[in-house]
């Protein structure tokens, strides 16, 4: 299959899928029902975005981005050439919130260079500017759940000392970390293998620094 006959598809797949939204809002619907309609737009408009080029390799360190900055679900911010976005994060019950946030933080809780990015109640999605083989990055997780999604397949896990598999969405995934005391946690690293065309990470406590990728 050509690639102008793959986005074509994708195309065709988008538009079914908003044209299934614009039903489902005029009428009274489930909170979760709309995340996840959401989502599965925002990863295919970013798919048809991508381009063919290869990715120059890079990492988001999220230092050029002013210290205590709040980012609320739906905002987006840049670093680089990488486009973040905040979305909406799911509970371990599978109910979905959209009143998190992410935030430009100092404390080094993520055990990353210079400043991280706290994750509260909250996602953020990565665009790389197209695929990706290799994600890997700093991580501090200090309680609740957490959320990760590759290729459009999600975990819904606790502990990154706990991963529920060893692969998702076709990418192998594994984590480094070490218990903390104060406070109370893990912190460590987070890697991905394959070809990554989606990403977001969250959490009710966590923080994220050096999401180095290549």
């Amino acid at each position: 299959m050509s690639t102008q006959t793959a986005n074509r598809q994708k195309e065709t797949t988008l538009r079914q899928a908003m044209r299934r939204i614009d039903q489902a809002v005029a009428e009274p619907l489930e909170e979760r029902v709309l995340q996840e309609l959401m989502i599965s737009v925002d990863r295919w408009a970013a798919a048809l975005r991508r381009q063919a080029t290869p990715v120059a390799p890079g990492c988001v360190v999220f230092d050029l981005l002013p210290l205590g900055s709040v980012y609320t679900t739906g905002a987006a911010f840049t670093e680089g050439a990488v486009v973040m976005k905040v979305g909406a994060f799911q509970w371990v019950n599978g109910i979905y919130t959209s009143n998190g946030y992410a935030e430009v933080d100092g404390g080094g809780l993520a055990g990353g260079s210079g400043q991280d990015l706290r994750l509260n109640n909250a996602t953020v999605s990565f665009d790389f500017g197209g695929p990706v083989n290799a994600i890997k990055c700093a991580v501090g997780e200090y309680g609740g759940n957490i959320n990760l999604e590759v290729n459009g397949a999600l975990w819904n896990f606790d502990d990154f000392s706990m991963l529920p598999g060893t692969s998702l969405g076709g990418v192998s995934v594994t984590s480094t970390v070490t218990p903390t005391t104060f406070p109370t946690g893990e912190i460590g690293s987070l890697e991905l293998a394959g070809t990554i065309t989606s990403f977001s990470i969250g959490g009710q406590e966590l923080w994220i620094d050096d999401v180095c990728y290549s």
